[in-house]
C-alpha cells in the first residue's frame, strides 16, 4: 500500500484499539444489528471457509499489485467503507459461533453440555469483557 502497511494489517485495524466498556457496548449492540432475523447460527465450519473465500474478490478489490514498493495497492475510497461493514458482519459471525460453541459444548470434564441459548448476545459481551 502507499503508506507502506499490507492489506493484513489494513483489515486488522477495522475496528480500532478502544477497549473502553463503553466502545465493547456499542460494538456489541452492532453485532446485535448485524444478527437480527437470523435464526439459527450456522455451526458448520466447511460453511464458514466458503463464506471467507466467496468474499476474496471484494476484499482483493484495489489496483496495484499491492506485492511490491514500485506497484503499491491503491484503495478506492469506497473501499474502507464496504472493509469495515465486511469486518463487522465476519465479527458478529464469528462472535456468534464462539458463544454457540460455549453454550453447547463442555467446558470441563465435570460441566454438562447446555442447550444454545436464544440470545447470545449476553455471552458475547461477557466474552469481549474479560
Amino acid at each position: 500500500m502507499k503508506d507502506g502497511s499490507n492489506l493484513h494489517s489494513y483489515w486488522d485495524g477495522r475496528f480500532g484499539n478502544d477497549n473502553s466498556d463503553r466502545f465493547l457496548e456499542e460494538l456489541v449492540q452492532t453485532f446485535h444489528l448485524q444478527m437480527q432475523g437470523v435464526v439459527r447460527v450456522d455451526m458448520n465450519p466447511e460453511h464458514w471457509v466458503n463464506e471467507g473465500f466467496a468474499l476474496r474478490q471484494r476484499v482483493h478489490a484495489f489496483s496495484g499489485a499491492g506485492a511490491a514498493q514500485d506497484d503499491p495497492a491503491v484503495l478506492s475510497d469506497e473501499y474502507p467503507v464496504q472493509a469495515r461493514k465486511i469486518a463487522l458482519q465476519r465479527a458478529t459471525f464469528a462472535g456468534y459461533r464462539l458463544s454457540e460453541f460455549l453454550n453447547t459444548h463442555k467446558l470441563s470434564e465435570r460441566a454438562e453440555p447446555r442447550e444454545p441459548q436464544p440470545d447470545p448476545c449476553s455471552t458475547l459481551l461477557t466474552v469481549l469483557s474479560s
